[in-house]
């Protein structure tokens, strides 16, 4: 049975939630597959430990994260963003660590970000903006090569995101525990 830390309050697992979901996003950057998969690993065992029951939280990050990375699989696929190490998979167009950090993000949507889920034109204007970012700190320190010119990746990161962050936040609050 998993024991639920009841020292943490919301405010501090949000917090917690955040800082632990960008420890995995410098494991999965800097570290590769090997890494981020281990980070994440150690991430899920800790949020297991903060949220207790995980049963009702993996519906809502399934299919956050099958969502995010089939995205993300299309945005390889079509070149606009290049990664430099061969796939696990073959038959993806993404590296392992992808997938591991897309499964710690759709965290977020139920603790560290969850206050969006209420908020989708807030979720849009940080979609917006830390969308491009993430991705665009993410290849200058992994050495992804960036598909089209610097402006049009900011542009079309950015409208990606300033839809996807709503849509995750409409997704957590209609499958998570509200």
């Amino acid at each position: 049975m998993t024991q639920q830390h009841q020292g943490l309050s919301q405010a501090g697992k949000n917090i917690l939630n955040l800082l632990l979901v960008q420890a995995v996003w410098f494991a999965c950057v800097m570290g590769g597959t090997l890494w981020g998969w281990a980070a994440a690993l150690v991430f899920f065992g800790l949020y297991q430990r903060m949220v207790g029951n995980l049963q009702k939280d993996w519906l809502c990050i399934m299919v956050i994260a099958t969502t995010g990375f089939g995205v993300d699989c299309t945005i390889s696929s079509l070149e606009l963003m290049i990664f430099p190490e061969n796939n696990l998979l073959p038959f993806l167009p993404l590296p392992g660590w992808m997938a591991a950090l897309w499964f710690t993000f759709a965290t977020l949507f139920l603790y560290g970000l969850q206050w969006l889920r209420h908020r989708p034109l807030l979720a849009a204007a940080a979609g917006a903006f830390l969308g491009p970012a993430s991705y665009y700190a993410g290849a200058q320190l992994h050495g992804v090569k960036l598909g089209m010119i610097l402006q049009s990746f900011w542009l079309c990161y950015g409208l990606l995101w300033a839809i996807m962050m709503p849509l995750f936040g409409g997704i957590a609050r209609s499958l998570a525990r509200e």
